[in-house]
């Protein structure tokens, strides 16, 4: 039987364990009182990077949630660097991004960065002077806050200028969809305001990092994403052959257009459309959902967060893209590694953010 013991004194909490307790034929009342504690033991939990020792001296192993209820951000020291990023294209965006720019340089007093070129269009967009917008490029200067001005395609651009610790984010619903975009652009000024001096309750967007090695030469690539790692057929007729090795143990060979390996995320996008389940944020896991699969029997998988996930072209060729970015030719033998990437992204929650993605879904 799986109960959780509640009498004797309490061992410490191990987190993603299952609590383990034994039956037996004998009435609890009657058993020899020797019976009555189990012997001592010791339990070693490892995750990717670390091992922990515990010495239980009851011999009871219970366990917790490992997810986090909430979690909120606040400034030990105000923030000074802000970078606002734009759907590209639209020249109303490119106005409210000016206006926005101006009431944080003048009223909040941050120094506002934009991509390069960026600066001009907005200019030439707005009447207003917007010579204080500085340039800002990878590895620039510290950004304490991001503010995103689109739909969720401008958060995984965003996402991908910042593959190691990324700034909180503040994103405005401008775009199609707005899985990740709370906040509504009208009412940019009281947002912003209370970020700036209160800060706010946070969202922790888990990522994947994909490494891909090609067979041939040995070389190896590696991307960061907030959504999804596509291996797919491309422009071949042929179905791809990929053998799957969950922390490299043999999983299963997936005959099919493709597969998604995807963050919770990442559940609402394309792993969505191809009938993956949806995850809240905070599920810790990874997916794996094959594309139009060759098989009755193949549904989509979930994995535990910690999973080293490699995926190897057994035959044909196929392409690898990472949230619809970076496409890259597979050939026979190449592999794709995927695996949770150290930082994940934060996007500020309006409601909290179980209510914000409620809302969404």
């Amino acid at each position: 039987s799986f109960r959780r013991r509640v009498s004797g004194p309490s061992p410490p909490v191990m987190p993603g364990t299952m609590s383990l307790a034994t039956s037996s034929s004998l009435p609890t009342a009657i058993l020899p009182s020797s019976s009555q504690t189990r012997s001592p033991l010791t339990l070693e939990t490892c995750d990717n990077d670390t091992c922990k020792v515990f010495e239980l001296a009851n011999g009871e192993i219970t366990s917790e949630p490992v997810t986090l209820n909430y979690a909120s951000l606040r400034w030990n020291q105000r923030p000074s660097n802000v970078f606002l990023k734009k759907k590209p294209g639209s020249a109303l965006i490119s106005k409210l991004l000016a206006e926005m720019a101006c009431y944080l340089h003048k009223d909040q007093g941050m120094r506002c960065y934009v991509e390069p070129g960026i600066a001009e269009e907005v200019g030439k967009a707005s009447s207003m002077d917007v010579s204080f917008l500085k340039e800002w490029r990878v590895h620039g200067p510290a950004i304490d806050f991001a503010v995103s001005l689109g739909g969720d395609g401008t958060i995984l651009y965003l996402s991908s200028l910042f593959p190691g610790a990324a700034p909180p984010v503040v994103a405005f619903a401008l775009g199609s969809l707005g899985f990740l975009t709370p906040f509504d652009a009208d009412v940019y000024r009281s947002v912003l305001s209370d970020f700036i001096e209160n800060g706010g309750s946070l969202s922790l967007r888990t990522r994947l990092t994909a490494q891909v090695t090609h067979l041939s030469d040995k070389t190896t690539t590696t991307e960061v994403v907030l959504n999804e790692v596509v291996v797919d057929r491309g422009t071949s007729s042929q179905l791809t052959n990929l053998d799957c090795f969950a922390d490299d143990v043999f999983c299963t060979t997936v005959r099919a257009d493709g597969a998604i390996l995807c963050t919770p995320t990442g559940s609402t996008a394309y792993s969505l459309s191809a009938g993956g389940s949806i995850c809240h944020p905070q599920v810790p896991c990874l997916i794996l959902t094959p594309i139009s699969p060759h098989s009755l029997s193949f549904r989509p998988v979930i994995f535990q967060q910690s999973v080293h996930f490699r995926v190897v072209l057994a035959r044909n060729t196929a392409w690898v893209s990472f949230d619809g970015r970076n496409r890259t030719a597979l050939s026979r033998g190449d592999s794709v590694v995927v695996k949770l990437a150290r930082h994940p992204l934060p996007v500020v929650c309006a409601r909290g953010e179980t209510a914000d993605w409620l809302q969404a879904v």
